[in-house]
């Protein structure tokens, strides 16, 4: 990226997306409630965001706690992920599943 304001512009929904995934979850994120929405809209804008088999693992809890099994089946269905990321939201849809 030569571009220093699109460089910027990276970087802060990088940094947005390390403080979304620090927030703690909290009763405020009541099943249902689409709060995942957010974290599926910064990783559609940019999927380098989520960068380790740790990142995808907190994507999918969070998005499993928040009832948000719709975001956890397109990013599943999205043909983006191969391989263990991949198996990583099988499995969160598999726990929602088994509720």
């Amino acid at each position: 990226m030569h571009n220093p304001l699109a460089r910027h512009h990276a970087h802060a929904v990088h940094q947005q997306f390390r403080l979304y995934l620090v927030q703690p979850l909290t009763l405020t994120l009541e099943p249902g409630s689409r709060n995942g929405q957010q974290l599926a809209r910064l990783i559609a804008f940019n999927p380098r965001v989520v960068q380790s088999f740790h990142d995808h693992a907190s994507v999918a809890r969070r998005l499993l706690a928040t009832g948000e099994v719709e975001t956890l089946c397109s990013v599943v269905a999205s043909g983006l992920l191969h391989g263990l990321a991949l198996q990583i939201y099988r499995i969160a849809i598999d726990a929602w599943l088994s509720r």
